[in-house]
């Protein structure tokens, strides 16, 4: 379902409304000529900016005769976030909630991207899938900041299956990185976004989802 954000430069612009503009704003954006409505949009939607820079990326490479890097990838293998290739990235707590953990090797694969560009780009994509023992579906993004390199958004979806697709709101998510802890409860679509997480600190990254009722 598309989704509409209010903006602080006018009425509200949706995603759809968005799309359709982003062919004609991309010349005038990489000029340095700035609509405040659209920025305003792309700030807090990472669909629609990861949209402008394959947008960006299509435009580049036929002006100058290259083919484009593919912008979506298949799911990697990520054994290496642990010490152990058998070792789980998740893992059940005592009280049933549902906690993803990454390792510092993460970090240190996510180097070569990181400050790579100006532009915000996606830098990790993470899919936890249901399991026998574990119902949920949770997707992490995380995504470079335009105005800060130092800087990420970590973009998260949670999908309850015994919820309707509009009742997946109030879902407590708990980001901890390191000594400092941050808490965000999903939207009626399941989705929440952590904005200034340190960079650096993405080795410490544990997010803990509590999909009990």
């Amino acid at each position: 379902m598309d989704h509409a954000r209010q903006n602080p430069g006018g009425a509200p612009i949706s995603c759809d409304e968005l799309a359709a503009l982003l062919p004609k704003y991309l010349p005038r954006r990489e000029s340095g000529s700035f609509d405040q409505r659209i920025e305003a949009h792309l700030s807090g939607c990472p669909t629609c900016l990861a949209a402008l820079f394959d947008l960006s990326e299509l435009s580049e490479a036929a002006a100058s005769g290259a083919i484009p890097a593919a912008s979506r990838y298949p799911r990697p293998e990520l054994s290496f976030l642990r010490d152990s290739a058998t070792a789980q990235l998740w893992r059940l707590d005592p009280l049933g909630r549902l906690v993803i953990s990454f390792s510092a090797a993460l970090l240190t694969s996510l180097r070569p991207t990181v400050g790579a560009t100006t532009r915000s780009r996606q830098l990790l994509r993470y899919e936890q899938k249901p399991a026998p023992d574990q119902p949920l579906k949770v997707l992490i993004e995380v995504y470079s900041d335009v105005a800060d390199a130092t800087t990420c958004r970590v973009a998260v979806k949670v999908r309850e299956p015994s919820r309707g697709s509009f009742e997946q709101g109030e879902i407590e998510l708990t980001l901890e990185l390191g000594q400092v802890t941050r808490r965000e409860v999903t939207t009626e679509l399941g989705s929440a976004v952590f904005e200034g997480v340190p960079i650096n600190k993405l080795g410490d990254l544990r997010l803990t989802v509590d999909g009990r009722r």
